[in-house]
């Protein structure tokens, strides 16, 4: 996560109650897709709430070295 989006979702952090901020596992940013034209219509998909879910492979995530996403994580999405 860049320096702008570290920011931008440290800003969303600071409008949650302690309580809620607590429930959050884990959270980072990241877009959808290898392809801009792609990541932004995912995104503009969730931002009308059309897209409300996503997942990914197993052997994705194995493959990168990447933990498994825990329930409850808040993922920033970026165009």
């Amino acid at each position: 996560m860049d320096k702008t989006q570290q920011q931008f979702l440290e800003r969303y952090l600071a409008t949650l109650g302690e309580t809620e901020r607590a429930r959050v596992p884990q959270w980072g940013a990241e877009h959808f897709c290898a392809d801009e034209f792609n990541a932004n219509e995912c995104a503009r998909l969730i931002a009308r709430g059309v897209k409300q879910a996503s997942c990914s492979l197993l052997a994705g995530y194995e493959m990168e070295c990447e933990p498994l996403p825990l329930a409850g994580r808040l993922t920033v999405v970026l165009n």
